[in-house]
């Protein structure tokens, strides 16, 4: 028993131990409410971190995951799923989210410049890094991984090139 105290005092008395590799989640992020667990595990107001995040020494990125493939399945228990969605910045498919935030960011950039030329180094006002998510887009197309429907989405952008220097370039760069 002394054991278990001391593994959950070291744990930051966050409630339930579990041992290296357990993905369960813990009776805290079950039970507690939403503000407390995001405060608890640092996040910074979000709940979407990377698999590989551990906090206070708890896989946390491991466990959040196991609960979206829970929930993928349709084995989650409702009112887990419920605690989980009252998380601020939860997102059930993070990749998808993500992704769809790039698009939305890439649209704003063809409202503002007129086109979607954009520098692979290109970073907006507040630090987010389009031009590397651009690239990335392209390099997923040339190999073939990028998923048909993302792909019809990009080709009815305004300007949208999947190779660069194909097209006309605008604003002081070369013509083919």
């Amino acid at each position: 028993m002394q054991d278990g105290l001391d593994r959950q005092r070291a744990n930051g008395g966050l409630g339930e131990y579990y041992s290296e590799g357990d993905t369960r989640t813990p009776t805290w992020l079950i039970a507690g409410d939403a503000a407390r667990t995001v405060e608890l595990v640092g996040l910074d107001r979000r709940a979407c971190p990377p698999q590989d995040c551990v906090s206070n020494g708890y896989r946390l990125g491991a466990g959040i995951g196991q609960q979206r493939l829970h929930f993928a399945k349709g084995t989650l228990r409702l009112e887990r799923r419920d605690r989980l969605c009252k998380l601020p910045g939860w997102e059930w498919e993070p990749h998808k989210a993500k992704w769809e935030q790039g698009f939305r960011r890439l649209q704003q950039y063809v409202d503002q410049h007129g086109d979607a030329q954009v520098e692979a180094k290109y970073t907006t006002a507040d630090g987010y890094r389009l031009g590397a998510w651009v690239a990335r887009q392209r390099r997923k197309h040339s190999s073939g991984a990028l998923d048909p429907d993302r792909c019809a989405r990009l080709d009815k952008i305004k300007g949208w090139q999947w190779r660069i220097g194909t097209g006309n370039w605008t604003r002081d760069r070369w013509r083919t």
